[in-house]
């Protein structure tokens, strides 16, 4: 993404990070175990290890996207990060405006109309929006049920399914 963008080579700067690994200097996470993991779904895959938080998931279909999304912000804040790129846009810190979160996992989902504060990574710009507005945005981009959005971005952040 970014590298190439900036006229980088990935494979050149991966090269360069393995050797400075081998040379004892620590990175993490290393290119190798980046590959291994996916850089998409890498938390997912430790959601249920020491490290990790079960309400941790990865959603490729619509309806998926929209039942986990109701689930996991009503419990708390959440980064929600698009399924390409990792320039920042389309990451986005959501938090339920009223503060009012659940207490345990799983034992409420938040109701179309809850208002949503968002920041989003690539330039800290804030909005607010409902849960629907802000699911509409992420599956379809600007609509009509998707509110006024200062977003440079377009959403559709589940375009090209898993393989994006």
């Amino acid at each position: 993404g970014q590298i190439k963008a900036d006229g980088g080579d990935q494979r050149r700067f991966d090269d360069g990070m393995r050797q400075l690994r081998r040379s004892g200097i620590q990175i993490w996470p290393s290119p190798d175990v980046m590959e291994l993991m996916g850089a998409k779904d890498a938390l997912t895959k430790v959601a249920h290890m020491s490290i990790g938080l079960p309400d941790t998931f990865s959603h490729y279909l619509e309806q998926d996207f929209a039942a986990g999304f109701k689930k996991t912000v009503a419990f708390q804040p959440r980064v929600i990060k698009q399924n390409r790129g990792s320039s920042g846009e389309g990451i986005w810190i959501v938090k339920l405006k009223s503060g009012k979160y659940c207490n345990t996992f799983g034992e409420r989902s938040c109701a179309d109309d809850e208002v949503l504060e968002l920041m989003e990574a690539n330039d800290n710009h804030s909005e607010e929006h409902t849960v629907a507005e802000f699911i509409e945005f992420c599956v379809s981009g600007r609509t009509d049920k998707s509110g006024e959005w200062t977003s440079k971005g377009v959403g559709k952040y589940l375009e090209g399914g898993k393989e994006a």
